[in-house]
């Protein structure tokens, strides 16, 4: 099946009603648009495109016999035997008020890759708080892609880049804030001047306070959840998905 013909499949599925939307597979599935929109336009060349492009199937609740059809023969996968490299679980992240957590030198143990997703730059962390209550609980493991960058004490005359914080405004981000990790929702605030804003650490739950970092404070950047993964013994109350 050629690309043309993988789009038009796609196109096909969701006039049909088989996923709402390329920012739907995005959301629900933890994956940026960039990346969905690439398989569903057949632009499917490499290891990791194919693995892609199985997970939205799953996703959607559909076979690869079924979505090639009779007279098309899916792709050899003649990757599949090549080994999935596993990823790093370093412990646990609060999500509740910033806390003081212990740095260790290894990973507390190598955990499987969430379904679809191969990246060396991925790393898990266990959830423990509940300020992001009911979107994770204590006990869920959220997969982050590395950030790596830190926002030292303000200079008003001469900010970061806004430019640097929009792509992450409104993702669930691992930081350290003054030294202390907290897991929240990231929200950025415009504010008069170039370059301006006002960066806010949102929680869930509202049982807890939003956090606004201030001109004085150190923020650093570890991580961006892409994908979170719950173990429903471990649940004692209630569990429902954030609106």
């Amino acid at each position: 099946m050629t690309s043309k013909q993988i789009e038009a499949r796609f196109k096909e599925l969701h006039k049909n009603g088989a996923f709402r939307s390329a920012r739907w597979l995005s959301a629900s599935m933890g994956i940026n648009r960039h990346s969905i929109n690439k398989i569903l336009t057949g632009d499917i060349h490499s290891e990791r495109d194919w693995i892609m492009f199985r997970a939205i199937l799953q996703k959607i609740r559909m076979d690869e016999q079924a979505f090639f059809g009779k007279e098309f023969a899916p792709p050899a996968p003649a990757f599949e035997s090549i080994p999935i490299e596993k990823v790093p679980l370093w412990g646990e992240i609060p999500a509740g008020n910033p806390t003081s957590v212990t740095g260790t030198q290894a990973p507390e143990e190598m955990i499987e890759p969430p379904p679809g997703v191969r990246s060396k730059n991925l790393f898990a962390l266990r959830v423990s708080g509940r300020s992001m209550y009911p979107r994770l609980i204590p006990g869920d493991i959220v997969y982050l892609e590395k950030l790596e960058f830190h926002l030292g004490v303000k200079d008003p005359a001469r900010p970061a880049p806004k430019l640097t914080f929009e792509r992450l405004d409104g993702r669930i981000v691992a930081v350290l804030l003054n030294g202390d990790a907290t897991l929240k929702l990231l929200r950025i605030k415009s504010l008069e001047g170039k370059d301006n804003y006002e960066l806010k650490l949102v929680p869930f739950n509202q049982e807890f306070q939003t956090i606004t970092v201030g001109p004085e404070d150190e923020l650093h950047f570890q991580g961006v959840v892409i994908k979170t993964l719950r173990d429903e013994t471990l649940a004692t109350f209630n569990i429902q998905e954030a609106v």
